[in-house]
Parts: C-alpha cells; structure tokens; sequence
C-alpha cells in the first residue's frame, strides 16, 4: 500500500517482540506489556495504541487490538452476541477495523452515534438492525415499508395508497431498490416492489430514472500535520481541497440529490420524485409532486 512517499507491506506477524513490524493487527491476544499499557483491556471492543511517532516522516509504530468476546480478555461493554466478530460475514469486523485505521492515520474520535469516527462506534452496531451497515460507504441501495409501520407514513400523503397506489391490503409492504450506476455522484435507477412481507422480494409495480441534481460534502475531517513532516510536498497539499501546510484532507461523507419522474408498470400513476441519498447514512427522503403540491418524506 502506498501513502504519498511512504509504502507499506503485509508481514506474517510470528514474533511478537519483531522489532521490524510497525503495526501488528492482534486478534483477542495481548503481550503482558501491552496488557500492563492497556491497563483495563476488557474496556474496549477495539483500540489502536501508538507507542512510538516520527512528526518529520509522520511514521509510528503501535498495535491494533480487537477484544474477544469470551475469555479473561473478553469485552465487558455492549456485546449482545457471541459471534459479534464473525456476524453478518465479518462485516462487523471490517467497519471496526476501517475505524482504527483511521486512527492510525491521524483521525480523531469525532461525530456522533453511528458515524465512522464516533467514540461508540463499535458499539452502535449493537443497536443497529440486521444489514444496516452493509452499505455504509455508499449510498442506500434497498429500503423496506410495512404500511403502519411507521405512523409518518400514513399521514398525508400517504406514501402508499396516494402517491404509488398501493391499495391490495394482501400486499401491504413497500421495497425500494436503487442501482447506483459507476460512482455515487452518477445517476441511478429507482424499481418500486408491492410486497407481502417485509422479507419478501415483491413483484415490481414501478420505476424511475433518477439523473443527479446536488451533489456536496456532508462532513469532511481533516488530517492535522505536524510543521516538520517531509512526507507530503507543498505541491501535493495544494492539489488537495481543503487542505494546508498543517493539515490535509482525511475523510469525507457525500451526500447527493437525484429527481425524476417515476411511472407505475400499468401507466395509470406518475410522480415527479427527488430522493436524497448520504453516505454513512442508511435513512433515505423524499419528496414528489402530489396534485400540483410538493410534498417531503422518508423512503
């Protein structure tokens, strides 16, 4: 892996007191030094310790430690599950793991429940349903409604009987797939499913091409730099929005506008919709033309 000058390289981790490894990513296993540093590794469900940084060639040395969750280092926090690590195919891990690493790049505990960089973030995927997360770094690509499951739904308009004329009380749900095409900042492609169920695939009753309106930032966090450091020129900062001699851009969170027009299957409904997408957000809005008036809400 390349960063600006600097390259690094994945090693077999065999010899836990191997002077040459940088970083060991450690999986329920501590040294007794790391341990005594740590002091109380039950208290977290994963952490990035720095023991040693260069400000001029911005290079540490440290470990990432992930908790098991049995075992006399075992996370006393929010674990609900005992296969949290190996849950949803490892995706539990693989967010957790995109948050320390960020934090061995420089990016601070910041933003709040739910956001990559939130303290509790690892604990917020406790809280959140089955699935959540599985796009959390690209836009909403399927959204599920049960009619009365949420009260907003049912007030004028109502989402399903006035603006997709869902009137077959055997098929009370609501599936919204979106294929967003080549990147998010693209156009995408709407298919509206009646269901039965809320697990239930549906038969497609609609669609919409959605074309790209707004497309901005929705939170940016910065790198800071320390004035010594060597790895990245003034030609390299100045390429980069947003960012100075003392700091450069470390992550950030689009969100997009997209409107179009969609239209039932039987020709007999057609709405002019715009739905907001955000990164690092499963929650997708709406608005749509509804007898001359605009009308906002969640999708």
């Amino acid at each position: 892996m390349q960063l600006a000058t600097q390259s690094r390289e994945e090693r077999t981790c065999t010899d836990a007191n191997d002077e040459s490894v940088d970083l060991r990513f450690q999986l329920g296993v501590l040294t007794q030094d790391q341990e005594d540093y740590i002091k109380s590794a039950g208290q977290f469900a994963a952490i990035t310790i720095r023991t040693e940084y260069d400000q001029v060639q911005l290079k540490g040395k440290g470990f990432f430690y992930v908790s098991p969750v049995l075992g006399r280092l075992a996370y006393n926090g929010a674990f609900e599950r005992p296969d949290f690590w190996s849950a949803e195919e490892g995706k539990n891990f693989y967010h957790v793991l995109r948050h320390e690493l960020g934090h061995v790049f420089g990016l601070p505990h910041r933003g709040s429940t739910g956001e990559l960089m939130s303290e509790d973030f690892a604990d917020s995927f406790q809280k959140m349903p089955k699935g959540a997360f599985d796009n959390y770094f690209s836009f909403a690509r399927d959204k599920k409604y049960c009619y009365g499951s949420d009260p907003n739904l049912t007030q004028k308009p109502n989402l399903f009987t006035e603006v997709f004329n869902i009137t077959d009380p055997r098929r009370p749900c609501l599936r919204f797939e979106f294929i967003h095409k080549f990147q998010h900042g693209a156009d995408s492609e709407m298919k509206v499913y009646s269901t039965e169920y809320a697990d239930d695939a549906g038969t497609l009753i609609g669609m919409a091409t959605l074309e790209l309106s707004v497309y901005t930032p929705s939170s940016i966090q910065f790198i800071q730099l320390s004035p010594q450091q060597s790895v990245f020129t003034h030609m390299d900062l100045s390429s980069m929005r947003g960012s100075t001699p003392t700091r450069t851009l470390g992550l950030v969170f689009m969100k997009a506008s997209k409107k179009g027009i969609y239209r039932s299957l039987d020709g007999k409904t057609e709405r002019i919709i715009s739905i907001r997408f955000e990164q690092g957000s499963p929650t997708v809005s709406g608005s749509y033309v509804l007898d001359g008036e605009l009308w906002e809400g969640a999708f």
